[in-house]
């Protein structure tokens, strides 16, 4: 018995749709998985960029005294950086599991 949430319309026609995100994962990669796959790559080095600006905005705002801003950017990198290895962390699975 599969699993669905929610629908699709096609053609006014009520779709279930597939839940999970093995299936959507596999739903992706089967449309343009090279595409697909450098850009899933590309999410978490952007994503620590990202937390490395915070990181810096943070210590320019810390050598200003601004309290509360060194503490939103920081949150703000722990978060980013939370992202990013969430991201890796699928990846990485995605690779060990066996290919059906």
């Amino acid at each position: 018995m599969s699993q669905c949430v929610g629908t699709a319309r096609r053609r006014s026609v009520a779709v279930p749709l597939p839940r999970g995100p093995r299936v959507l994962g596999q739903s992706l990669m089967a449309d343009q998985p090279e595409e697909l796959e450098n850009a899933l790559w590309a999410a978490p080095r952007s994503l620590e960029e990202s937390a490395a600006l915070a990181r810096g905005h943070a210590a320019r705002e810390g050598e200003r005294n601004h309290t509360l801003s060194v503490m939103r950017f920081e949150e703000k990198a722990r978060r980013v950086e939370q992202h990013a290895a969430v991201i890796r962390q699928a990846l990485q699975n995605n690779e060990k599991a066996p290919v059906d």
